[in-house]
């Protein structure tokens, strides 16, 4: 499609490609395990990106923790979140540019989260964003990344086939989402080194490093 080659649509995830969130993020998630008396590192918590928060609950205190406490432990991290991100929320680099770009360009964008929806309308409201988004989808409630469900779903809801679908990624359970999805990904190296985000198909630094012609190569015919 004009000067994408094929591309139809393009999939965001949002925390660690289109906000800055993961201070934010790992605030909420020490405060709330501190009061389960648990430590955990940075590097672990990062591990955990891009999945669902009862999920990212079941990484810490083991995978047979209840699913009363993982939605509880859950509940209270996101209530500290929004609270911060509403005065914290800021674009990553080169974001709005390519937001703009891709609109202008005639190609669908959707935005694909694991948060929950009130997370997701926080960041979408504080940074005045929601009018670029044909769809907006939270994966709160399915298999969490790195299965694909939440790509499909926001493929099916734009009316593409996953072959045209662009996803914007910095995870590594979100790479691997949207491989298995059957779709091209490009991974921002925000929240990981770009070495454990090999499985994308083209990784950058920030999305100010993203050109036409890189895009073209992704998806040319």
């Amino acid at each position: 499609m004009g000067d994408f080659g094929s591309l139809d649509a393009v999939i965001w995830d949002m925390d660690g490609v289109i906000v800055d969130s993961e201070p934010s993020h790992f605030i909420s998630w020490r405060e709330v395990f501190k009061k389960e008396n648990i430590q955990v590192s940075e590097d672990k918590l990062r591990e955990t990106f891009g999945m669902t928060s009862p999920q990212v609950v079941r990484e810490i205190l083991g995978q047979d923790v209840s699913r009363e406490r993982a939605q509880k432990i859950s509940q209270e991290k996101e209530k500290i979140f929004r609270s911060i991100i509403r005065k914290e929320a800021k674009f990553l680099p080169g974001v709005e540019e390519w937001l703009q770009i891709f609109k202008e360009g005639g190609i669908l964008q959707a935005l694909a989260s694991s948060g929950s929806q009130k997370n997701i309308d926080s960041v979408l409201n504080a940074l005045d964003v929601r009018r670029f988004f044909k769809e907006v989808v939270s994966g709160l409630e399915m298999p969490s990344k790195p299965a694909p469900d939440v790509f499909l779903l926001t493929a099916e809801k734009l009316g593409v086939i996953p072959g045209s679908c662009l996803v914007i990624e910095d995870s590594i359970a979100g790479v691997s989402a949207a491989g298995s999805a059957g779709m091209t990904c490009l991974a921002v190296a925000t929240t990981n080194p770009a070495g454990k985000l090999g499985k994308a198909d083209l990784i950058l630094d920030n999305l100010e490093m993203l050109t036409s012609e890189k895009l073209q190569n992704l998806f040319s015919e």
